[in-house]
């Protein structure tokens, strides 16, 4: 059985996929016109989300059903790398829109939260090869 640590985590994070695809929605102008100045079309932006949910689709499933540390530290290493790169371009996240801003804001707590979860004692004991199989 798996312990409600990991039960949140996955919980939170399909959280965090919700606000990222609503931030995306009240982002799209701005990102289209972020690659539109690199001369990409506005397919990249849509690539690039669903790219992303992807990836963390993935990484979830690894995590939370197949009990995967290497996952885990993946996981752990996007969402370090994605915190750092939110705080210190808070500049320019500050010209969004505020629903945009709020999202961003959002996803970043959760991220943080759903990190926290994977080092919960429980599911450090989870992860041990030495516990008892996930169901």
């Amino acid at each position: 059985m798996r312990p409600q640590s990991i039960v949140q985590f996955e919980r939170v994070v399909l959280l965090i996929i919700v606000v990222q695809l609503v931030g995306s929605f009240f982002n799209w102008e701005y990102m289209e016109m972020m690659v539109a100045r690199q001369g990409m079309g506005s397919g990249v932006v849509a690539a690039a989300v669903a790219i992303s949910i992807g990836i963390t689709l993935l990484l979830l499933w690894l995590i939370a059903r197949r009990r995967s540390v290497v996952a885990m530290w993946i996981y752990v290493a996007i969402c370090a790398f994605g915190i750092l790169t939110t705080l210190l371009g808070i500049g320019e996240i500050m010209r969004q829109t505020t629903p945009s801003i709020l999202a961003q804001a959002a996803q970043l707590v959760l991220t943080i939260v759903s990190i926290w979860l994977l080092f919960r004692a429980d599911s450090r004991a989870w992860f041990r090869k030495d516990a008892t199989p996930a169901a």
